[in-house]
C-alpha cells in the first residue's frame, strides 16, 4: 500500500517536473512571481537578487528529488533501478535538449551538470538511508 503511494508521488513529481522544465520563459516567470507572493521574506529576496543562479538549485533539487521519490517507489524491485536511472538520465537530456526549442528558454550544459548532480544526490540519499534501515531491521 505504501508503495502505491510512493510511486504516486513520484508519478506526480515527473509530470510537474517536466510541465516546468519544458514551460516557456514567460510562463516559468509568472510562476516564480505568484510564489514569491506567498513566501514569507519574498520581496527582500527579490530585492537582495538572491535568484541570480536559482534555475540551477531548482534543476539539482527537481532532479534530487525524483531520484528520492523514484527509489522509494521502487525499492522492493531493484531490478527497476537501473531502468529509473536511465530514464531520469534520459529525462535531464531531453529536456534539455528541448528547451532549445522552447520560446525564451535556452539548452544549458550547467543545467544538465545540475540535473545530474541532483539525481545522484537523491538516489545516494535513498540508499544510504535503506542501508540505515536494513542494518537497524538486522539488530
Amino acid at each position: 500500500m505504501l508503495t502505491n503511494y510512493w510511486r504516486f508521488l513520484f508519478w506526480l513529481s515527473l509530470a510537474a517536473s517536466l510541465v516546468m522544465l519544458l514551460a516557456p520563459a514567460e510562463t516559468v516567470l509568472q510562476i516564480k512571481i505568484w510564489l514569491a507572493h506567498w513566501l514569507p521574506f519574498g520581496q527582500q529576496l527579490d530585492a537582495l537578487d538572491a535568484a541570480q543562479n536559482s534555475d540551477k538549485w531548482i534543476h539539482f533539487s527537481v532532479f534530487a528529488l525524483l531520484g528520492w521519490l523514484g527509489s522509494q517507489a521502487w525499492r522492493q524491485k531493484p531490478v527497476a533501478r537501473h531502468p529509473l536511472l536511465m530514464g531520469l538520465v534520459f529525462m535531464a537530456v531531453g529536456t534539455e535538449g528541448l528547451q532549445h526549442w522552447v520560446p525564451g528558454r535556452s539548452a544549458s550544459v550547467a543545467d544538465l551538470l545540475a540535473d545530474l548532480a541532483g539525481l545522484m544526490l537523491g538516489l545516494l540519499v535513498a540508499r544510504a538511508g535503506a542501508t540505515r534501515l536494513s542494518y537497524k531491521n538486522a539488530n
